[in-house]
């Protein structure tokens, strides 16, 4: 969380317009060099503004683009489209 207040302070954003902040992966491996952070806004005119402005993390001007979630899959079938509760595939 102290992340958060961070990312909050740094870039002068008051708390209401950050939903959430979650990591892509597991940053805190020791080998890692890099990894991604997704940072969901409650409105899309701030996401823009920061998107087409300047973004600071961790005190780093960070590289920023859109988050496109991948497909939906399946942990049975390990098809696209659907989730296992909704799989008409036997258990494996």
């Amino acid at each position: 969380m102290e992340y958060h207040n961070n990312f909050l302070q740094q870039n002068k954003l008051p708390k209401e317009k950050v939903l959430r902040i979650h990591w892509l992966g597991h940053p805190k491996e020791e080998e890692k060099s890099h990894s991604s952070v997704v940072i969901q806004f409650t409105d899309k005119t701030t996401a823009q503004q920061l998107l087409q402005g300047g973004l600071v993390f961790d005190g780093t001007f960070m590289r920023k683009m859109p988050y496109t979630p991948g497909p939906i899959q399946c942990f049975n079938c390990l098809k696209t489209g659907h989730q296992a509760h909704m799989c008409k595939e036997d258990p494996t």
